[in-house]
């Protein structure tokens, strides 16, 4: 089984990320669970969801120890770069600007975002 975490804020996308990667996984036939946790404001409050699959069942959906990690901000790699299986990936945003060297057991892997979205003319596809 692997499991994964998609975190940032409300309206960055993480929960549709999270939903779209529990598809993919059950339209190749595995097992698949999706649990998002989002505060009381939809857009600007901390926003995160889970999801495991595999061949196998999966007895427990929430976080547990994830083997990946995508945070869109400082705050949600500051509060799940801990929890990342020794060996995991860290995908992070290029708003996260904080040392990001803390665990030498993870890879973290930085995306230019917010280039990206300037490049396509729309900056709000990363916000």
């Amino acid at each position: 089984m692997k499991e994964m975490v998609f975190a940032g804020s409300g309206g960055q996308g993480v929960l549709t990320c999270g939903l779209i990667m529990s598809d993919i996984a059950v339209s190749k036939g595995m097992n698949a669970t999706w649990s998002p946790s989002y505060g009381s404001a939809m857009r600007g409050g901390t926003a995160n969801c889970t999801v495991k699959y595999g061949s196998d069942y999966i007895y427990n959906p929430q976080q547990e120890q994830p083997d990946v990690l995508l945070a869109m901000n400082e705050e949600s790699f500051r509060m799940f770069m801990p929890i990342v299986a020794p060996g995991g990936i860290c995908v992070i945003s290029d708003m996260v600007t904080c040392d990001t060297n803390i665990r030498d057991d993870v890879t973290v892997v930085r995306i230019p975002c917010m280039q990206i979205a300037d490049e396509s003319g729309s900056v709000k596809l990363f916000l």
